[in-house]
């Protein structure tokens, strides 16, 4: 390798903090989420790009800024340089920053022409500091191929990061295997890892070995089972600094990986961790969610919905509200401050309490990304179920100013009301049953079993209701038709009125989302909700009885969570269902069985 500017000087080794990332498997046909580009071809088996004469690429994306401002106040390190490779004739490489509003140019260079790889060092200069975007651009005035683009530092490292990944599956292979297998490209000197993969179903085989692999057999206690099996086998191997919750539906690009980890070497603050965003499969650009924050009731989400993949974006992901709890998805966290472990939900809050009881420090990061079919196709009786258990409970048990009694009672209500005027009475009938079972008591929790069966329960009813309430002959009336003014009108003084059939219209309304739309609703015989990506669809038809059952059912249930409110937490907070021996007895864990981090598969 021919070198054409001096590398930099310092104290220690080089240390890549951040590279380029190159389109995964996945991204063959959506490479606009790392750059854009003219007169470019990308090669996805070497892992370069070439240029033509007259061509340019500018790494202005998603997955290849680098957040300067937010890596110099997490670290102190700001001697940085930007290393680049490439072979071909004379180019042009350029440094860019972006502060909300303006782009501004930080250096030029010129490549002279090289037959072989040469390589180029250009110092970042100390006042970037106050730059919170920086990116690359690299223009051609002959055929150029670019190697790599990485930013480097001799500053020493000031902590050792080991990661225990854990990825807790059920009757997924294929998409654990591929999750593996990134992760097994990675090179060790670059990522000391090792991975633990829970397996809820008792049942998984890999077509081959990977090294540092475990597979972990597991009861099915869902998410919070799993993710908390891992993380007390990543204790008891010992020598892991942080863990890497990750779903098995979901994939992260492992540069980001690597970006992260990066940081966490040169940090000062020992409890912080990284929550990475959701994005949709199926649209990958768009932000489901930048992390979460506590709500009046439950949690909402940071930057919903948020189409990111420009500098615009980014940007407004660098300065909004930083998230309060990490979705497990994709969560890196530090072990040595986990004080509680997950409590015992099986699904959805566990990781909302995780984050808030171990008071961790959460950061997010460019490109730190999770990709995961959408949620909003899986809405049912049963799923709601989960979430409103979680809302209903999390007040319980993290102790927050924002749940009151009080709060926590009129959300649910919104939400009841809501399913209610929408026609969706088998998903109100489980926030009524979310009620009963948080009124329990500690008890409920404590076997996993009933979980299981009130899910299929409302599985159950929900698809009885949709069977019986499909109205064929009575026309559609599409979700993007608009109800006339005097209907609207109507709609506002009787929307919550329990109307009959008779003064209803005969058309039904057609729905192309999952989420209860009471203005369609209104004077509709029945609605139709259909899961736009899925062929999943649910028929709801009017029932004014059952409507009046549902609306005494949750004034006397929500009565009675007011008035035990402050009995219920004590109740909770004695009950040890966090302990590490409640844990070890629901997961049947006994010493011998306890795996080592080094067994292979």
């Amino acid at each position: 390798m021919r070198s054409v500017i001096a590398p930099l000087a310092g104290a220690g080794p080089e240390t890549v903090v951040w590279r380029l990332a190159y389109p995964l498997g996945v991204h063959v046909d959506r490479k606009w989420l790392y750059a854009g580009w003219h007169e470019a071809t990308w090669d996805d088996a070497r892992q370069t790009v070439r240029l033509e004469a007259g061509g340019w690429i500018r790494f202005d994306r998603l997955l290849n800024v680098f957040a300067h401002k937010k890596w110099v106040a997490l670290t102190g390190v700001s001697a940085l340089t930007v290393r680049v490779k490439y072979r071909g004739g004379a180019a042009r490489f350029s440094i860019l920053t972006f502060d909300g509003i303006t782009t501004r140019l930080v250096s030029s260079t010129a490549l002279e022409p090289a037959d072989g790889t040469a390589a180029v060092w250009v110092p970042l200069p100390p006042h970037l500091g106050y730059s919170d975007l920086l990116f690359f651009l690299l223009d051609a005035d002959d055929p150029t191929e670019l190697e790599e683009i990485a930013i480097v530092t001799r500053a020493r490292p000031v902590n050792a990061v080991r990661a225990a990944v854990v990825i807790t599956t059920f009757n997924r292979p294929e998409e654990v295997e591929e999750q593996v297998g990134e992760l097994e490209a990675l090179d060790e000197s670059e990522l000391d890892y090792h991975v633990f993969v829970v397996d809820n179903a008792r049942n998984l085989e890999f077509a081959r070995r990977y090294r540092n692999t475990t597979v972990v057999d597991s009861p099915n206690l869902g998410g919070a089972g799993g993710f908390t099996r891992g993380l007390l086998e990543a204790q008891d191997a010992g020598g892991f600094t942080h863990a890497l919750f990750m779903d098995d539906d979901a994939y992260c690009h492992p540069e980001a990986l690597l970006r992260a980890t990066a940081v966490l070497r040169y940090a000062g603050d020992p409890r912080l961790a990284f929550a990475g965003a959701m994005h949709y499969l199926h649209a990958p650009e768009r932000q489901y969610e930048l992390g979460g924050r506590i709500a009046s009731y439950g949690a909402q989400s940071v930057r919903m919905d948020a189409v990111v993949n420009d500098l615009g974006s980014l940007y407004a992901n660098e300065r909004c509200e930083k998230p309060q709890y990490g979705a497990w998805w994709c969560f890196l966290f530090p072990l040595k401050a986990v004080r509680k472990l997950p409590f015992p939900f099986f699904v959805r809050g566990d990781d909302i309490t995780f984050s808030l009881q171990n008071r961790f420090t959460l950061e997010t990061l460019p490109g730190l990304v999770a990709w995961q079919p959408s949620f909003d196709d899986k809405i049912g009786a049963s799923v709601e179920y989960l979430a409103h258990r979680s809302y209903l409970a999390m007040p319980l048990i993290a102790n927050r100013p924002e749940w009151t009694k009080t709060s926590v009672v009129a959300g649910a209500r919104w939400s009841f009301t809501q399913e209610l005027e929408g026609l969706r009475y088998p998903l109100a009938e489980a926030i009524c049953q979310a009620l009963e079972d948080v009124l329990t008591g500690p008890s409920f929790w404590a076997n996993s079993a009933n979980t299981k069966a009130r899910m299929d329960g409302l599985s159950k009813l929900e698809a009885e209701f949709t069977e019986r309430s499909f109205l064929p002959n009575w026309g559609y009336l599409p979700a993007d038709h608009p109800p006339r003014k005097a209907v609207r009108l109507l709609n506002r003084l009787f929307g919550r009125w329990n109307l009959p059939a008779r003064l209803c219209f005969r058309r039904v309304a057609l729905v192309d989302r999952m989420s209860p739309q009471p203005g369609l609703a209104f004077l509709r015989p029945g609605v139709i909700y259909t899961a736009p990506n899925t062929n999943r669809r649910m028929s709801c038809a009017r029932d004014r009885r059952w409507r009046q059952r549902l609306e005494r059912r949750f004034a006397r249930l929500t009565a009675e969570y007011a008035a035990r409110f402050d009995e219920l937490s004590a109740e909770y907070a004695a009950s040890g269902l966090q302990s590490r021996e409640a844990w070890d007895e629901r997961l049947e864990r006994s010493a011998p069985e306890r795996s080592v981090a080094h067994s292979p598969l």
